[in-house]
């Protein structure tokens, strides 16, 4: 039995962001966020992903929260914002126009191939055994070109938005913020966590 009420979400908006047109200064990386290393660190998380490390990677369901309820997502003392609580998906409520060129959401759409990717990663021979390849405590797991280059290349960005639109993506999704908002216009969103 899971602890986790399907029939009751829990959504809200923590945050409002305002990029102005030709920003250049805010920048998100391709990441995951719900943890970094305590996908390997944590019994409970790393039973998430049972199936990646026994190397059967076609069985995981990225959508079984049976060990996600539990997992913790936060075993470090990070000041940067991260939530230590189970989410299930992850979104934006838009509140202005946008899409590829404005700044936009980039996702790697691929969500059982890119987290096995980036699970097993570490364990391959070309990686330092004292890396991550991206993953450190207190921090998101920021994707590396040196380690995960085929993730990176599969990036693409949402389809053009408008306001009170709403995306939403799964919580183990690699995505990202296109680094340049070459609009005319503020680009405005609601996180909503």
């Amino acid at each position: 039995q899971v602890k986790l009420d399907i029939h009751r979400p829990m959504s809200y908006c923590d945050r409002l962001r305002i990029r102005q047109a030709g920003d250049k200064s805010f920048t998100l990386e391709p990441h995951l966020e719900g943890g970094s290393t305590e996908r390997w660190e944590d019994d409970e998380y790393r039973r998430v992903y049972s199936h990646i490390l026994s190397g059967s990677w076609e069985k995981y369901d990225p959508f079984d929260a049976t060990h996600r309820a539990e997992a913790r997502v936060k075993m470090h003392d990070a000041s940067n914002g991260s939530c230590s609580i189970f989410r299930s998906f992850q979104g934006w409520l838009s509140m202005s126009n946008g899409g590829k060129g404005l700044g936009a959401l980039q996702l790697c759409p691929m969500v059982r191939e890119a987290i096995a990717y980036v699970i097993l990663r570490p364990f391959a021979e070309d990686v330092p055994v004292d890396s991550f390849c991206g993953a450190k405590p207190m921090e998101n797991h920021n994707l590396l070109p040196q380690f995960h280059q085929p993730l990176l290349d599969g990036m693409v960005p949402i389809p053009d938005i408008g306001p009170g639109d709403a995306v939403f993506w799964h919580c183990d999704l690699v995505h990202a913020v296109e680094s340049f908002h070459g609009g005319t216009e503020d680009s405005s969103a609601f996180y909503v966590p």
